[in-house]
This record gives C-alpha cells, sequence and structure tokens, in this order.
C-alpha cells in the first residue's frame, strides 16, 4: 500500500502543470462623443511569480468585432528595464525588455493607444474593440503564456485578461502521459500480485 501511495503521489508531481502568472488589466475612458477614444491598458507581473517577463505581444488580429491595428501609442515603465518596441501600425504589437527587465511586482503600463480596424483607417475603436485580443507573455525561462481580453463585468467597465487556453504545452503532456503510464502500471502490478496470492 505504501508503495502505491509513492506511485499516486509521483504520477500527481509529474501531472501538476507548472506555470508563470502573469496578471493584468485593461481599461478605456472617452472625453467626450466627438473626440478621439483613447485606450490605455496596465500589466502587472504578479507579484507570486518568480520568473522575469521578456517579452509581451499584442495581437489585434485577434479582436473579436474587427481585426485591429496599433496606430499611435505610449509606454511607460517598467522601471530599470530597456523597452524595446515593433509593430507599430500593423496587427502585431511586440515588446521586448531587457536590462533589468520585467520583474516580478513591477507595472507595464500602454496609454494614448489608437487602434484602427484593418480594413478602416478611420475607424473609432472603443475599449470592447478589443474584445477576444491575444496578448502573449514570454518569461525568462523561456515559456510563454497566452492570454486574451475578456469583459471585465465585476469592475463594471472596461476588458480584462483571462487565461486563453486550459490545453497545455507539449512537455506538459509529455510529463501527463508518464505520470498517468506510471500510475496504471503499479496498480496493474497490484493487482496481479492480489490475484495471484
Amino acid at each position: 500500500m505504501k508503495k502505491m501511495m509513492l506511485a499516486l503521489a509521483a504520477g500527481a508531481a509529474l501531472i501538476a502543470p507548472v506555470s508563470a502568472q502573469a496578471a493584468a488589466v485593461i481599461s478605456g475612458s472617452v472625453a467626450g462623443p466627438d473626440s478621439t477614444f483613447t485606450i490605455d491598458m496596465l500589466f502587472q507581473n504578479d507579484l507570486s511569480s518568480t520568473l522575469n517577463i521578456t517579452s509581451m505581444s499584442i495581437d489585434g488580429g485577434s479582436a473579436t468585432p474587427v481585426a485591429l491595428l496599433w496606430d499611435s501609442l505610449s509606454y511607460t515603465g517598467p522601471a530599470g528595464a530597456t523597452v524595446g518596441l515593433s509593430g507599430v501600425d500593423t496587427s502585431v504589437l511586440t515588446f521586448t525588455f531587457g536590462g533589468d527587465g520585467w520583474n516580478p511586482g513591477e507595472s507595464f503600463r500602454v496609454h494614448g493607444v489608437d487602434p484602427d480596424a484593418v480594413d478602416d483607417p478611420f475607424y473609432g475603436a472603443t475599449v470592447l474593440s478589443l474584445l477576444g485580443t491575444k496578448v502573449t507573455f514570454g518569461f525568462s525561462d523561456s515559456s510563454s503564456k497566452v492570454f486574451s481580453f475578456v469583459d471585465d463585468a465585476a469592475e463594471g467597465a472596461g476588458l480584462k485578461l483571462n487565461v486563453s487556453s486550459a490545453v497545455p504545452e507539449p512537455a506538459t503532456w509529455a510529463m501527463m502521459i508518464a505520470g498517468f503510464g506510471m500510475v496504471g502500471s503499479l496498480i496493474r502490478r497490484r493487482r496481479a500480485a492480489v490475484l495471484a496470492a
């Protein structure tokens, strides 16, 4: 029985997914009905994470209502990091974080964002235009995690990031299969031993 319990514990350890955490919130405001609508995004590297964020991509082509291009924008922070930017006037905006990097507990703000529709440069994007937009974070251990923007009814306005997919990465699949195989093998041996006795 002791061997079986140890095997189950080992199997559970193998199948438990290990993942980096990044939390983020997005909100927007409008000055008046005839003014340009600006969107502000605030991203926070979760304090429980031990990993630095090395890159972040925002895919406007994955927005639900209409595919977006990233027009003008500004950004602030994180402190101590050098920030590289590519993808302005395209659908995929990519930030890279060098120097001290984007450490746990630090925030990164993208403000004054003015997205346009791929087919219409005069499209008046609102916060809700970003529904479904995928945001991919790259971490210092070479792992990544994909999030997408969903409606944040709890806060009454704006959008928030949710983990986009619960599908494990290939390495996690391999560990899960190996863990289940080990547990199944030990159960089969145990059953065979009981039947023989």
